[in-house]
């Protein structure tokens, strides 16, 4: 008998409350073409994809040179934009770090791809060490920067305290053992040490614009769906709390880019881009509409 490579949660890894109501039914456009389910969890407000592939086999649904944090690949337009701006967005992120961290400059990047962020970093004279799930992405990183990298359940193994900076860009909503992900991740940070969190916005303009085909729900890649309100009830628990949120601007070019790619098989640059300034403009208004947030985050 084939084992079940699927997991129903039957109760919302937030609150812990098992009230559940489906909130949408969609494909995963991406890669398998599979029909999947978000719910919402009505005390809280939590969105999460359920039922979803266990940890032991979603490896498949990464398995495309579409999924670019795991490769370097330049074919075809949404990889070649990819890497241009890339360049542009790791100055940023690394200016960024440079301004949150006064002393020690020790940073752990969990999820941390082929690791052309933590090279950089590294560039810049910190003691840089990575984590990252993709066996192929991480070897590539070590091939090719000659960076510490090591597979998620070393975390575990790490010193308590030690880093002034943890980041995840764009990682939190694949992680399976989130509540114990998150957990052993503050332990890591120094006391005054900071977490920088990047995540899609399930309350941006472009969620709204396209629905079901919006980019950045990506299910099943993306086991959770966050929005300001439940970042911050997350961390909470965690006893962690945000005291800055940034948009990520070129996060709703490239995600109207797929989205269209979703909704009409063809990428129709125009209409993305002119989505995409949509979103931005709507973004300075009100900040929740921008296609993804980070969030600057401390111990409470």
């Amino acid at each position: 008998m084939e084992p079940t490579k699927t997991e129903t949660l039957v109760a919302c890894p937030v609150c812990g409350l098992q009230n559940l109501t489906n909130f949408m039914d969609l494909n995963d456009y991406s890669i398998s073409q599979e029909p999947f389910k978000i719910v919402q969890c009505d005390n809280c407000t939590f969105l999460f994809t359920n039922p979803r592939p266990k940890s032991e086999y979603i490896g498949p649904y990464y398995e495309s040179e579409v999924y670019i944090s795991h490769s370097n690949s330049s074919k075809g337009l949404i990889n070649n934009i990819y890497k241009q701006v890339r360049h542009y967005t790791i100055a940023k992120k690394v200016a960024l770090m440079m301004r949150l961290v006064d002393g020690k400059r020790t940073i752990l990047d969990y999820g941390c791809g082929t690791g052309e962020f933590l090279n950089v970093m590294q560039l810049n004279k910190w003691q840089a060490r990575g984590i990252e799930p993709s066996e192929q992405a991480r070897k590539q990183a070590i091939d090719n920067y000659k960076l510490e990298i090591s597979s998620p359940e070393t975390i575990y193994n790490l010193e308590k305290g030690q880093f002034s900076i943890i980041t995840m860009w764009h990682v939190m909503e694949h992680i399976h053992q989130l509540n114990e992900t998150m957990a052993q991740l503050r332990s890591l940070l120094t006391e005054k040490g900071k977490m920088v969190i990047a995540v899609p916005n399930a309350e941006s303009k472009d969620a709204q614009i396209y629905g079901k085909y919006w980019g950045g729900w990506d299910v099943p890649r993306h086991l959770y769906h966050f929005t300001q309100k439940t970042v911050e009830k997350l961390l909470e628990k965690h006893e962690l709390k945000v005291v800055d949120v940034k948009p990520m601007v070129f996060d709703s070019f490239y995600v109207s880019l797929l989205s269209e790619k979703y909704k009409t098989g063809s990428m129709n640059p125009v209409r993305a881009f002119w989505n995409g300034l949509r979103t931005n403009i709507a973004g300075v208004q009100k900040v929740n509409n921008y296609t993804s947030l980070i969030y600057i985050v401390e111990k409470m």
